[in-house]
């Protein structure tokens, strides 16, 4: 049996990803700006995730009455998770996974959640004051979100998916290459240097991060003009001549060394890579982290 457990963490360690499930994209809303997700079985795997549930052993020990009660534990029970947003509005979540819906309902509700009911399908809220909801609405699929967004989603999954297709290809190539990744149009909130980019400049931004020994960012912007891809690339480069003129004072030196920005006709490529190693020195420097803040 373990050498079978270890046959199966390597297959799930190297195989390649399929790009963006259908069973999960059908309840994502047409009116979504920017998707994301993460190969959460495969980032678990990796050096940094084991970094980090090492380090969070603490505060996971208390999910274990939970895990119990369940027999739901996320760092084995989930294997992928798909994000959508329309700049802060109707945000939803929906994992692929192994659920036991009733028992975890069951748990939220002794422990005074609540529970509505729409499409035939049982929504759960574990708080009655505030955070998000979640359903099954299906074997081996989760959503979360606020009530209506889930209720929407429900509405969706026996429809086509109409995504905006820009925006779908660009995450099923982004979500075929990394184990997290992104796509979508840039953030209304973010500004780049509106004195190089202009605010609608940008069409759409898409890339992501392998995690392994080295790990890997790669992301590409494209622009509506030649000359806004110009303006981003100097922005990014000001910002990182900015950092590193910093030297050691800043913390984040290990990330911005091994840097490069291409431009080609209106797109922008960008890509790095940092050791692991680095990246866990940077998680046990608390105090430099909270100076920042």
């Amino acid at each position: 049996m373990k050498l079978l457990s270890c046959a199966a963490l390597l297959t799930a360690m190297v195989m390649p990803s399929f790009g963006l499930d259908p069973a999960l994209a059908k309840y994502v809303s047409g009116e979504a700006k920017q998707l994301s997700g993460t190969r959460v079985d495969r980032a678990l795997a990796s050096p940094l995730g084991l970094f980090i549930l090492t380090q969070a052993s603490v505060e996971l020990k208390q999910l274990d009455e939970f895990t119990a009660k369940t027999g739901f534990d996320f760092r084995r029970d989930i294997q992928d998770v798909v994000m959508a947003a329309n700049n802060g509005r109707g945000d939803l979540a929906a994992a692929r996974g192994t659920f036991k819906g009733e028992l975890i309902g069951s748990f939220v509700l002794a422990a005074g959640g609540e529970k509505a009911t729409y499409a035939g399908v049982d929504i759960y809220h574990a708080d009655k004051r505030h955070g998000p909801w979640f359903a099954f609405p299906e074997a081996g699929i989760g959503l979360l979100g606020e009530l209506d967004s889930i209720k929407a989603a429900l509405d969706r999954r026996t429809q086509v998916t109409n995504i905006d297709p820009k925006l779908l290809v660009k995450a099923e190539a982004s979500s075929s290459k990394y184990d997290v990744w992104f796509a979508g149009s840039a953030p209304t909130q973010i500004g780049l240097g509106k004195g190089l980019v202009k605010p609608d400049g940008i069409e759409l931004v898409s890339g992501g991060l392998n995690l392994g020994s080295t790990i890997e960012l790669n992301a590409e912007a494209v622009m509506k003009t030649e000359k806004d891809a110009i303006g981003l690339q100097q922005t990014i480069q000001f910002v990182l001549t900015m950092l590193q003129a910093q030297g050691q004072k800043t913390m984040f030196l290990p990330l911005i060394s091994n840097t490069q920005t291409k431009v080609e006709g209106a797109t922008v490529t960008f890509s790095g890579s940092v050791l692991e190693a680095d990246v866990e020195k940077l998680f046990s420097q608390p105090r430099r982290i909270a100076a920042i803040r």
